[in-house]
């Protein structure tokens, strides 16, 4: 857990500030086509303050990355993604395949759905011990927690 922490600063300080500023918010009349990504993050929280489900989709176009964040709001957030961010993103994925489900003492639950090419992770946490999901978003799209 704090070599994920450790990284995931690490890659903030170097590369997730340094956005060109596409992180541009816009509410879409048609729904995305899912199909195109090949990734595709479900996120789920709840707690005694509230919850929330979010989805990150990400997608390649030649040498080029892009993400989708879409909120229950209605918002969505677009991103072309650097080298660091996609390597975050890889940290992400090592990190959540590790994750045992864990009901913990929390007050907030978070639930992972992960579709990574052929792969589905499905993953609860309930220990607070690990935000994966946030800080993606963070680095990403340069959204606080």
């Amino acid at each position: 857990m704090l070599k994920f922490f450790l990284n995931i600063v690490t890659i903030l300080l170097l590369s997730c500030t340094a956005n060109t500023g596409e992180n541009d918010s816009l509410t879409l009349a048609n729904p995305i086509d899912e199909s195109i990504f090949f990734a595709k993050i479900n996120y789920t929280y709840q707690g005694c303050f509230g919850g929330g489900k979010k989805q990150i989709l990400i997608k390649s176009n030649k040498d080029s990355y892009f993400a989708i964040l879409k909120n229950e709001d209605g918002k969505v957030y677009n991103a072309r993604l650097n080298k660091f961010q996609m390597d975050t993103f890889d940290i992400f994925i090592n990190d959540l395949r590790k994750l045992k489900d864990a009901a913990g003492l929390c007050t907030t639950s978070q639930q992972y759905e992960v579709k990574y090419g052929i792969e589905t992770i499905v993953r609860s946490e309930g220990d607070c011990q690990w935000w994966g999901f946030n800080e993606l978003e963070k680095c990403f799209f340069n959204l606080p927690y």
